[in-house]
């Protein structure tokens, strides 16, 4: 996954966003560097499961509110 459709995934407002949290560790997955690609991707499979963990704490989140 390219670092722009991360971004719209993970509802960050810019590629520069993205770029900035994986450089200060705030980007809730890795990110890769292939030899043969220019810039940097993220495993689909690591963002599904981001994306898993996020509705699962939400809805924690929500049976604790009730």
């Amino acid at each position: 996954m390219t670092l722009k459709e991360l971004a719209t995934v993970l509802r960050y407002p810019s590629v520069g966003a993205i770029r900035t949290a994986a450089h200060r560790g705030r980007l809730p997955v890795r990110l890769y560097q292939f030899s043969n690609k220019r810039g940097k991707f993220a495993k689909v499979e690591d963002v599904a499961a981001c994306l898993q963990a996020m509705e699962s704490d939400q809805d924690h989140k929500s049976k604790q509110e009730e």
